[in-house]
């Protein structure tokens, strides 16, 4: 399938003319930011010669790159997904939101082995990527083109195997991606169906452009965001409505059950931006960090000026590391007053805590769709984050810039239970209850 994958991505990243959707794709190539390679690499002018290798080496040391999952029925399914750590949760997602289970789990980063045309083929590819890697000493666009060379390569492998497995429909868990676009035109001209998932998060940043013969929205901002300006590149048959990824792990608790109001309790709740960027991590484009600490400071002179009220930190995964603890304690104890905050307990999932915080405050995160979907007040920091909210979208009401926004979000939404929260602020879209599973 490697002269089938290479033909393919030629023609997106062509200049000539072509259909749209291979236009859309070869942008996305090219321009969308991707987490698969480290900030360095856009400085890196010999970044596209180590993909090459990198690539190599994975022809001669790949292990299995998808699991058979267990079943009396064969459904000519699979998932593509990340880390095998994963495999379960996403399997019951898509089992209990399709009614169908997949019969292979396959690990993007485990595809290898060597082409299926030998080395014809290899020689075709090592042709592709030293023109590239040769594009990439010159491009401002180095590493996206370098990602290219891994991209292609991994494509025709994931083709392989699932001709191979007589698969007839794939459930992409990497719609943020740059390439996954090249993977549903390419499964389409394989016969294959494709259904992309992307996270509970806003589209525009890496899901504003999606091909495929579904799409999966989760929240009811998803569409306002497709109305809204993304008709004309979210491409598909068909779209569907699923709830938030991990919601089947935690909404047990929450259904049809009354907590305790916890009144002047605050909940922060951490991307570990500091951390990504002390680290060197890809930027997202989102000004986070900057965010976060504009959130930070404004809740630290909140409670200064309140001190009815206290807040909880949920700190991200990263930032409960063991090497880390100590950076992470210091940081927080420089940026809130030291009797009016806690650092959650590190061994409490953040979606298994949601009845512990009154409100909740963070910037641009997926658990703010999370805590909304299980029935929970939440506010959202949006200084320095562009485009976000939508002007007049359900999420504008419950997002402040400036320190008095929030505080009148807080004095006010302190007041009103959670039902009268979700009601008042027209928000009732969002809870489980307006779910199929539980309507």
């Amino acid at each position: 399938m490697l002269h089938e994958a290479l033909s393919l991505t030629k023609q997106c990243l062509s200049s000539r003319q072509r259909d749209r959707e291979e236009i859309l794709a070869g942008k996305c190539l090219l321009e969308n930011m991707s987490y698969r390679l480290d900030s360095s690499a856009e400085n890196d002018r010999l970044i596209g010669f180590k993909e090459t290798l990198r690539i190599l080496k994975r022809m001669n040391s790949m292990g299995d790159c998808a699991h058979t999952v267990k079943s009396f029925t064969k459904s000519n399914r699979a998932v593509l997904s990340g880390a095998f750590s994963n495999e379960n949760l996403i399997l019951e997602y898509v089992s209990k939101s399709t009614g169908t289970t997949p019969d292979y789990f396959i690990s993007r980063d485990l595809l290898g082995g060597k082409f299926s045309n030998k080395n014809k083929g290899l020689f075709s590819w090592l042709m592709f990527a030293f023109v590239m890697s040769l594009q990439c000493i010159f491009s401002s666009q180095r590493a996206n083109r370098a990602l290219v060379i891994r991209e292609v390569a991994e494509l025709a492998w994931l083709i392989d195997f699932l001709k191979k497995n007589n698969i007839s429909h794939l459930y992409n868990f990497f719609p943020y991606e740059k390439d996954a676009n090249l993977i549903s035109l390419s499964c389409r001209s394989q016969g294959i169906r494709t259904t992309l998932i992307p996270s509970s998060g806003p589209l525009k940043l890496h899901n504003h452009t999606m091909i495929a013969d579904e799409v999966v929205f989760v929240t009811p901002y998803h569409y306002e965001e497709y109305n809204d300006g993304l008709k004309d590149t979210i491409i598909c048959e068909k779209i569907i409505k699923w709830i938030p990824e991990k919601a089947y792990t935690y909404i047990d608790k929450y259904a049809s059950k009354n907590f305790e109001e916890k009144q002047y309790v605050l909940g922060f709740y951490s991307h570990g931006s500091w951390l990504r960027s002390a680290q060197g991590h890809a930027a997202d484009g989102l000004n986070l960090f900057e965010s976060e600490e504009r959130v930070l400071r404004d809740l630290k002179k909140f409670l200064e000026e309140d001190p009815r009220f206290s807040v909880l930190v949920f700190t991200h995964p990263r930032e409960r590391v063991s090497t880390m603890i100590a950076e992470t304690e210091r940081f927080y104890s420089d940026r809130l007053p030291k009797n009016q905050y806690t650092l959650a307990n590190s061994k409490i999932k953040t979606a298994e805590a949601f009845e512990m915080v009154d409100i909740a405050v963070a910037a641009y995160s997926s658990i703010v769709y999370e805590r909304l979907f299980c029935g929970f007040k939440m506010i959202i920091g949006t200084e320095g984050i562009e485009g976000f909210p939508l002007r007049n979208s359900s999420l504008e009401k419950i997002s402040y810039q400036g320190y008095e926004s929030m505080k009148s979000m807080l004095l006010n939404y302190s007041e009103l239970s959670k039902e009268e929260f979700f009601e008042q602020l027209g928000l009732t879209e969002y809870r489980y209850t307006s779910y199929p599973q539980w309507s």
